[in-house]
């Protein structure tokens, strides 16, 4: 290639930072440019959903799968350190306007797939405590429906006496048709008391540090061992682990089926809680 007709071997390291693969491919090399392209835009989807999956062992492999993506994107660039034939004006607006469009649309995907919140309060401690960073995978739920004991995270668009442009964690008690009242210190699904999954047992028995079920203090629904409710096709009863200090469905009712946004299954930090179990047991 003549020199005259290509850029300075360090262009094409910029170029392959701006977007991955591009100096193998503006240099001949369009297979292997397109491979890189591709593998660096999709993998980054495909680690955090491993890395959403509950369990330590999950963790540690989510970690080392981005330490190894990471590996991959230096071997680009190094590879990247080529002659790569100039490509004018037209060529870099096209090279930045792909590289945009895929840095707003990867943070776009991630956010499909996976919410990242923090927990202003200790509502659903010891299960989930003030300050736990948590991820909420939200494909579960695109193919099924949450299930008793899951723990969830919904918006509070349109629920009445909560903030709009929030976002809330409690655990599912209640699914579509059940009736629900609270007998303290049980919760009483469709007529028995709730015992299963275990969480349930354990929080109804008083098991240090809860407290059993037991209505709210100036709540608005089960405020008597007589009250009920019956849920609709579309709604679910949510309450929080920490039941004496938990603003939860006691308070403002069901929580629609279009709030709900996934399911949380990690806590990410701090470190020494990532091994905090957030299913039913």
């Amino acid at each position: 290639m003549n020199e005259r007709d290509s850029y300075n071997k360090w262009i094409g390291v910029l170029l392959g930072f701006l977007l991955s693969g591009s100096a193998h491919f503006l240099s001949g090399s369009r297979r292997t440019g397109l491979k890189w392209f591709l593998g660096l835009a999709v993998s980054p989807l495909l680690v955090l959903t491993i890395f959403c999956l509950p369990g330590l062992s999950f963790y540690g492999i989510g970690i080392a799968l981005w330490l190894v993506l990471f590996a991959f994107w230096i071997v680009m660039l190094r590879q990247s350190y080529r002659p790569v034939p100039r490509i004018g004006w037209l060529g870099w607006g096209l090279v930045l306007v792909i590289a945009c469009g895929l840095r707003y649309a990867l943070p776009l995907g991630l956010k499909t797939l996976v919410g990242a919140y923090k927990l202003p309060t200790n509502s659903m401690s010891p299960t989930v405590q003030k300050g736990d960073c948590i991820l909420v995978e939200k494909i579960t739920y695109q193919w099924g429906n949450p299930e008793r004991g899951d723990i969830v995270a919904f918006s509070a668009q349109g629920i009445g006496l909560l903030p709009q442009n929030e976002v809330y964690l409690k655990r599912v008690v209640g699914l579509p048709g059940d009736t629900i009242r609270i007998d303290p210190p049980y919760l009483i699904v469709n007529g028995k008391a709730l015992l299963s999954p275990p969480i349930f047992k354990k929080i109804a028995g008083g098991e240090p540090p809860f407290f059993g079920f037991k209505s709210g203090v100036r709540s608005s629904y089960l405020t008597k061992p007589t009250d009920q409710i019956v849920l609709k096709d579309d709604q679910y009863f949510v309450l929080g682990d920490n039941i004496d200090h938990s603003v939860d469905s006691r308070y403002w009712g069901p929580v629609p089926r279009q709030n709900i946004l996934g399911k949380a299954t990690r806590i990410y930090w701090p470190y020494n809680r990532v091994d905090q179990s957030l299913g039913s047991e």
